[in-house]
């Protein structure tokens, strides 16, 4: 019998950045059908125009309306309303916004309604979505309002780095007030957590990093460290492995990030240069924190290069696997969960 394939949902993104190209050049491998079952939510016209710019006549969509199939090998698009729409690579147009958060809010609905196992979205520019009707400065800010939660973002790659930030999309002046303790070891609880049950890591090792230069050296830099971080790290048990502040020069300069599951950064870019310096072309954006799995390619729309054959597909190759990789380990963790062997028959199994 065929082990059952995750079904992945995709939202196409601003369908005028270099989202459609990515999701044609990743699903034209045929290899893709064999781990999941792809499906695309956006517009024919979108598609059947970056089809032909990138001479892909012989790969082909299949076309539905509604409810996608689970079991099938083809590579299928649920189409959206298009009427009238035109493509026009590198724009920043209200009408390719407008399309990019259908899509979005459609893979999402049809994830909480159990048709998909997981989403991968490509990217949106948010300038060109931020509405009245949309109010969310992201993706990552939309799940959090449909899931009630507090999303985690963690970057991850195959070099191996993981990185978790504390704080995402606010102005610098503002992450000193933001960073509160309590916050902190929720993020954290959170990050754990979320290495046991998606990453089948048992027992993670986690590095906090400090938000001031040299970790605020002893408080001459900053009291952050002392006052809001330490307590933070403080809180969890020694056998629970949560080590720091580190200073983030020094960190990531002797690429001590290989001695730890994953590190929790205090702000964006204290993480994401590392991060993109690493792994460019072949990072993952994973939502943590949210009772759904979706993960995206680690850069935006790019319309500089859109509609010039130019984005790479990696990134967003990788997103895909690795939704495909934590419905797996999500499951069989719940699996575990729920039926754990009895003490004395575990230890007969030894």
């Amino acid at each position: 019998m065929e082990h059952k394939r995750p079904v992945i949902g995709i939202s196409m993104g601003d369908p005028n950045g270099i989202g459609p190209e990515v999701i044609l050049k990743a699903l034209k491998d045929p290899l893709i059908t064999d781990l999941m079952v792809p499906v695309v939510y956006g517009s024919q016209r979108v598609f059947s125009f970056y089809k032909k710019q990138l001479g892909l006549d012989d790969f082909h969509l299949h076309y539905v309306k509604d409810k996608p199939d689970s079991h099938s090998r083809k590579i299928q698009l649920v189409t959206l309303p298009d009427e009238g729409f035109n493509t026009m690579p590198g724009s920043l147009t209200p009408e390719a916004g407008r399309m990019a958060v259908e899509s979005f809010c459609t893979v999402v609905n049809a994830l909480q309604s159990k048709n998909l196992d997981a989403i991968v979205t490509a990217p949106i520019h948010k300038q060109n979505t931020y509405s009245e009707a949309f109010p969310y400065k992201g993706h990552t800010e939309y799940l959090a309002h449909v899931t009630n939660a507090s999303p985690l973002m963690i970057l991850s790659a195959n070099d191996p780095i993981r990185i978790a930030l504390a704080t995402v999309h606010i102005p610098l002046n503002k992450i000193a007030e933001a960073l509160q303790t309590p916050k902190l070891i929720a993020q954290i609880t959170q990050l754990r957590n979320t290495l046991i049950t998606d990453f089948g890591i048992h027992k993670p090792k986690l590095a906090i990093l400090g938000l001031n230069p040299h970790a605020g050296d002893e408080g001459l830099m900053g009291q952050e460290e002392q006052l809001i971080i330490k307590p933070a790290i403080l809180n969890f048990k020694p056998d629970q492995l949560v080590f720091g502040p580190y200073a983030a020069d020094a960190f990531f300069a002797k690429e001590l990030y290989k001695l730890f599951d994953a590190v929790l950064a205090m702000y964006h870019d204290q993480g994401l240069i590392p991060f993109k310096m690493k792994a460019f072309y072949t990072g993952v954006n994973i939502t943590a924190g949210i009772p759904l799995i979706r993960t995206s390619p680690d850069h935006g729309t790019a319309f500089d290069i859109a509609g010039k054959n130019l984005a790479h597909p990696d990134s967003f190759r990788e997103a895909l696997y690795a939704a495909v990789q934590l419905v797996k380990n999500k499951s069989l963790y719940q699996s575990i969960s729920q039926h754990p062997l009895p003490v004395q028959e575990r230890r007969k199994e030894r």
